[in-house]
């Protein structure tokens, strides 16, 4: 929707004008909507990190990292 295509608008910045090579973004387990999104933008899966404190929460999560590059980008936005 909107949304992604606010998002891909905000990712061809960085990587045309800006010279970025990659976008880092993660979320927690169970955040499938924030995931679904990322994998739509193109990003790849790259890790997982277990036991992440959350001190002002007092929670215990584990979170999953996406990777963009400019490369997942450019074939995703050929795509549409």
């Amino acid at each position: 929707g909107a949304y992604s295509q606010g998002i891909a608008g905000n990712f061809r910045y960085d990587f045309e004008e800006l010279g970025m090579r990659q976008v880092w973004c993660s979320h927690y387990d169970g955040n499938i909507k924030r995931r679904y999104v990322m994998e739509k933008l193109g990003f790849m899966f790259h890790h997982t990190t277990e036991e992440i404190e959350l001190e002002l929460l007092g929670e215990v999560r584990t979170g999953h990292a996406l990777l963009l590059t400019r490369e997942n980008g450019e074939e995703i936005n050929k795509e549409k």
